[in-house]
């Protein structure tokens, strides 16, 4: 029996690696990504939620958006800021002069709740969109493609599709921050390709994510949970709604310590496990819930790395030096999954990433074994707020 148990749980991961596998033998991600050219006939709400954010990641984004080539008289940014959130509020005011100054139309909108999720902000601003579609960003977001928007519109307006994700990836000198952009990296290059070309519908960040205001509006706006962008493709399969991968890339900084990683992974955690049991209770196509579900028990994967992990150096050794003659199969799995783990950064030479860091090939796997053992705690922590993830050192007082 327990061995039954091992091996199925060791499926989660091991399923994860295959379709990874998959990905790169089959080139998905030159066959997802969609290259559009851009046009610039539609009107286009920029939503940018805040929560305690530096002044200077505000302009980042800010300068980001009025770098874009696109009708000036066709944009306008929605600022949306928590209640007594007053720090943020006084950096917003002092960096709306960016946009002053490119005559981008904008408006300030504070969410009469304090601190609350970042979809309930979305939720609330949506109440003062009146142009067709929306695109959302966050504080410290670097958007590397000056046609982006105009690339997203031209997805959503000719091409006829519902939503529009972009590639997010996460950079920073220090340890979390390296951990992430392999991470990201590995996503946007391998898994995520594997999952729009196998059920059409992909997994978002919430970083230069385009919607329509029709199909947001049509499945009650932004969906409420810790993970809003990945629950926004169980509503869109739920209805058939089209969602599309654009080749467009936005830089914004990882976590900065280890805490705040763990942080956001706990959120993230709650959030994909809400998803998995969403998409097992609706009526969606059935590749959709394996193996999306799949990708929402990521999770549990970390966690069983972890395990397995223990496993191997501890558990079978003292198994055999107590004279216990334990089944070497799921030891034999579980050496498996450590090596493919281990070795997963070297996927990103096949795919042509540039990696100038070395310590990038080492530090994921003891990153992910961290992670794995605090998923259970995120898991039954009766809350888990809107973590704001540090990207920047702690400000001095």
């Amino acid at each position: 029996m327990l061995t039954l148990i091992l091996i199925t749980l060791l499926a989660i991961p091991f399923s994860l690696h295959t379709l990874g596998t998959i990905s790169l033998i089959l080139k998905l991600k030159d066959k997802v990504w969609l290259k559009p050219k851009p046009k610039f006939n539609s009107r286009i709400a920029i939503l940018i939620p805040l929560y305690r954010e530096r002044g200077e990641s505000i302009e980042k984004t800010l300068r980001s958006i009025t770098n874009q080539v696109y009708d000036r008289e066709k944009m306008r940014v929605l600022i949306i800021v928590e209640k007594g959130d007053d720090e943020t509020m006084k950096s917003v005011v002092d960096k709306c002069r960016i946009l002053d100054e490119s005559k981008i139309k904008y408006e300030i909108i504070v969410h009469p709740e304090s601190r609350s999720s970042k979809a309930k902000s979305l939720n609330y601003a949506l109440k003062f969109v009146d142009e067709p579609f929306i695109v959302v960003y966050d504080a410290d977001d670097d958007i590397l493609d000056t046609y982006q928007i105009a690339r997203g519109v031209s997805l959503m307006n000719d091409e006829k599709y519902d939503s529009v994700g972009v590639k997010v990836l996460r950079s920073g000198n220090k340890l979390p921050q390296l951990f992430s952009y392999v991470e990201t990296c590995l996503w946007v290059n391998i898994a995520l390709p594997a999952l729009k070309y196998i059920t059409s519908y992909p997994m978002y960040s919430g970083e230069g994510l385009f919607v329509s205001t029709e199909a947001i509006r049509g499945i009650g706006g932004f969906p409420e949970t810790l993970t809003e962008d990945s629950m926004l493709t169980v509503e869109f399969a739920k209805r058939g709604l089209r969602m599309a991968l654009m080749d467009s890339t936005i830089i914004e900084r990882g976590p900065y310590t280890v805490k705040s990683l763990i942080k956001q992974r706990m959120r993230w955690n709650r959030g994909l496990m809400q998803c998995f049991t969403k998409v097992v209770k609706e009526d969606v196509p059935l590749k959709v819930k394996i193996v999306n579900g799949l990708y929402y028990l990521s999770p549990i994967s970390y966690l069983i790395i972890s395990i397995s992990t223990i496993y191997t150096l501890l558990i079978a050794p003292i198994s055999e030096i107590i004279g216990l003659d334990p089944d070497p199969i799921p030891l034999y799995i579980c050496i498996y999954l450590i090596i493919s783990v281990m070795i997963s950064p070297l996927f990103l030479i096949i795919t042509g990433e540039k990696i100038k860091d070395k310590r990038a090939f080492i530090i994921p796997f003891p990153i992910w074994i961290i992670i794995g053992l605090t998923t259970l705690y995120s898991l039954i922590k009766p809350r888990v707020e809107w973590y704001r993830t540090e990207r920047h050192p702690a400000k001095q007082l």
